[in-house]
C-alpha cells in the first residue's frame, strides 16, 4: 500500500507540474502573440507531459537536497535533463509520425533544430524556480492529502490523461498518414492524386485544427503539400479540358469543311448544268 501511495503522490506531482507548464507556455505565447492562444502541446487537455516528467525527475533527484550551496550545479542539471527530454520527444515524434513538429534551425546554437541554447537556459531557470520556489509548497500540499483523496484524484486524472493520450495520438497519427499520402501522391497518376486529396480533406476536423494551432509548422507543411497536389489536379483537369476542346474543334472543323466541299461541288455541278443548258438553247 505504501508503494502504491508513493506512486499516486508522484503521479499527482506529474499532473500538477504538467498543468503548470501548460499555464506558463500559454501565458508566454499569448503575451508574445498579443492574443489568447490556449493551443499548446499535442494533447488536448491543459497539460504538457514534458514539463511533468522533467519536474518529477528533478524533484526525485534534488527535492530534499536543494540549497543555495549547490544551486549552480542544479541549474546545469536542469538544463541537461530538460534539454535531453525535449530532444528525445522531438526525435520520437518525428520517427513515430513522420513529420518535424518544431524546428529551431534558425536559432543560435541549436542541435539538429530540435533543441537550442535559448530554450535550454529557460529550462534551467524554470527548474530552479520549481525546486526552490514552487515545490516547497506543492509537495507538502500533496503529502498532506488524505490517502483516499490521493487515490481518487489519481484515478480521475489517470482516466482523463489516458483518454486524452489515445484521442490525441489517433489525431496525430492521421495527420502523419495524410502527410505521407500527400508526399507519395507526387509520383501518382492524376486520378490517384485526386482520390488522395479527397481522402485528406475528409479528415479535417476539430482535433486536427487543434493540433495545427499548437504546431503551426506542421500546419504549413500540410497545407503546402495539399495545395501542391490540388494545383496538379487542377492542371490535369485544365489540360483534359483543353484536349477535349481541341478534339471537338478538330472534329467539327473537319465536318464543316467536308460539308462546304460537298455543297461547293453541288453548286459547281448546278452552275455547270445551267451553262450547258444555255449553250444548248442558243444552238
Amino acid at each position: 500500500m505504501d508503494i502504491f501511495l508513493i506512486i499516486c503522490k508522484y503521479f499527482l506531482l506529474f499532473m500538477i507540474y504538467s498543468m503548470i507548464g501548460y499555464v506558463v507556455e500559454v501565458t508566454s505565447v499569448s503575451l508574445k502573440d498579443k492574443k489568447f492562444n490556449p493551443n499548446r502541446g499535442f494533447l488536448f487537455g491543459p497539460w504538457l507531459p514534458i514539463y511533468g516528467v522533467s519536474s518529477v525527475i528533478m524533484v526525485l533527484l534534488y527535492g530534499k537536497k536543494a540549497s543555495l550551496d549547490n544551486i549552480f550545479n542544479i541549474f546545469l542539471d536542469c538544463i541537461v535533463i530538460c534539454t535531453f527530454a525535449e530532444y528525445m520527444t522531438s526525435l520520437y515524434m518525428e520517427k513515430r509520425f513522420k513529420v518535424r513538429w518544431w524546428d529551431y534551425s534558425d536559432r543560435l546554437l541549436n542541435i539538429n533544430g530540435r533543441v537550442c541554447v535559448e530554450n535550454s537556459l529557460l529550462f534551467g531557470i524554470g527548474g530552479i524556480a520549481i525546486l526552490y520556489l514552487v515545490n516547497p509548497f506543492v509537495e507538502p500540499f500533496v503529502d498532506n492529502l488524505s490517502n483516499l483523496l490521493k487515490i481518487i484524484l489519481t484515478v480521475i486524472f489517470l482516466i482523463l490523461f489516458v483518454a486524452d493520450s489515445i484521442v490525441s495520438t489517433d489525431a496525430i497519427h492521421k495527420i502523419g498518414k495524410d502527410l505521407i499520402k500527400l508526399s507519395g501522391a507526387h509520383d501518382a497518376t492524376p486520378e490517384i492524386k485526386e482520390k488522395v486529396y479527397k481522402i485528406v480533406e475528409t479528415h479535417t476536423n476539430f482535433l486536427r485544427k487543434r493540433i495545427f494551432k499548437a504546431y503551426p509548422k506542421v500546419r504549413d507543411i500540410y497545407k503546402k503539400r495539399r495545395d501542391i497536389i490540388k494545383d496538379e489536379i487542377d492542371k490535369f483537369h485544365n489540360r483534359s479540358l483543353d484536349v477535349k476542346i481541341a478534339d471537338f474543334v478538330k472534329k467539327n472543323v473537319k465536318k464543316a469543311t467536308d460539308e462546304v466541299i460537298k455543297y461547293s461541288n453541288e453548286i459547281k455541278d448546278i452552275v455547270k448544268e445551267k451553262i450547258n443548258e444555255n449553250n444548248r438553247n442558243k444552238k
